[in-house]
This record gives C-alpha cells, sequence and structure tokens, in this order.
C-alpha cells in the first residue's frame, strides 16, 4: 500500500501537489535523489562555465532550477534517512521476537522434560 508524503516547501508551487511514496523501494528513492543531484551538479558546472567567460546570461532561470532540484534531492534523501530507520527498527524488534520466541521454546522443552533424580 502506498503512503504518500508531499515534497518539501520548495519543491512546490504553491499548495502540496507533488508527493512521494514512502513505501517506496529505497534504492529507487536514492536513484532519484541522485538523479537530481547530478542535474543539480550539471547546472552548478554550467554557471562556472558562464562566470569564467564573464556572461550572466540565464543566471536567474538556472538558480531557480538548482532551487527546485536541490528542494527535491533534500526531501528525497530526508526520506531515504526515515526508510532505512524504519528498516533498521523492523530488524531489531524482529531479533528481540526471536531471542523471546527461543526463550519460550527452551522453557517449553525444559518443562515437558522428565526430571532426572532431581536435575534441573
Amino acid at each position: 500500500m502506498s503512503e504518500m508524503k508531499a515534497l518539501p516547501f520548495g519543491s512546490q508551487s504553491g499548495p502540496d501537489l507533488l508527493y512521494l511514496d514512502t513505501s517506496a523501494d529505497p534504492k529507487d528513492i536514492w536513484e532519484c535523489a541522485t538523479f537530481r543531484l547530478d542535474a543539480a551538479q550539471q547546472l552548478v558546472d554550467y554557471l562556472a562555465v558562464q562566470s569564467a567567460e564573464g556572461s550572466q546570461d540565464g543566471t536567474a532561470a538556472v538558480s531557480n532550477a538548482l532551487a527546485i532540484l536541490l528542494s527535491d534531492s533534500r526531501g528525497l534523501f530526508d526520506e531515504l534517512h526515515e526508510s532505512i530507520k524504519r528498516y533498521q527498527a523492523k530488524e531489531k524488534e524482529a531479533e528481540e521476537k526471536g531471542w523471546q520466541q527461543a526463550a519460550i521454546r527452551a522453557t517449553i522443552h525444559l518443562l515437558r522434560s522428565p526430571s532426572k533424580g532431581g536435575e534441573v
């Protein structure tokens, strides 16, 4: 079942419109975030070249695009972090359950086994 979460404010142009599926595979979230970071890096590289050549054309448009891409990336990486924490919590819970079940099985085994001359 999909669990939708709005992307950060900087990714929106008004009311929350852009969402991400928090139940998506963490690898997919990571790929989406790094794709946006790569695009942002390309824009920064472009600005550096333009600046070195003394041109300021397109700076505002590139800056706006960077702001959106970086906001998206930040939101995706934040969700990836939350996804990792949820996974680790489930893993810890499963481990604790495993220990509890093992203790219950051992206790049942001890209770069912006949006592041999007072030995426990």
